[in-house]
């Protein structure tokens, strides 16, 4: 999953990542992962701005996240959630993975 990190700046800030899969989900999971901005906008009380801000740029990014997803993982992304605790700095992002189809033979290559 090393493409995924790069599309946000905070992952090369030195915030933790960690990944967890289910059979048709992958969450991303990432601690002190917040700048010296987004701490302040915290201490200023901006948590519901700070999440509103994250949460654009999330979505106004989400093909590129879907697109590496995709091709690292060989799935294809259904959907894609982002969420983010500003007390606690930690952040989720769910992708929720199209069933994989299984054929007659049962190997899932569709032939």
């Amino acid at each position: 999953m090393s493409g995924l990190p790069r599309f946000s700046q905070t992952w090369r800030n030195g915030a933790r990542p960690e990944r967890v899969a289910g059979p048709d989900t992958l969450i991303c999971l990432l601690e002190d992962s917040m700048t010296p901005v987004k701490r302040n906008m915290v201490v200023m009380g901006e948590h519901q701005r700070l999440r509103d801000m994250r949460l654009f740029f999330q979505h106004a990014t989400v093909e590129q996240f879907t697109e590496v997803v995709d091709r690292l993982t060989g799935r294809t992304v259904r959907a894609f959630v982002s969420g983010m605790d500003t007390k606690e700095d930690v952040s989720a992002e769910i992708f929720v993975f199209l069933p994989v189809q299984v054929d007659g033979d049962g190997d899932g290559d569709g032939a």
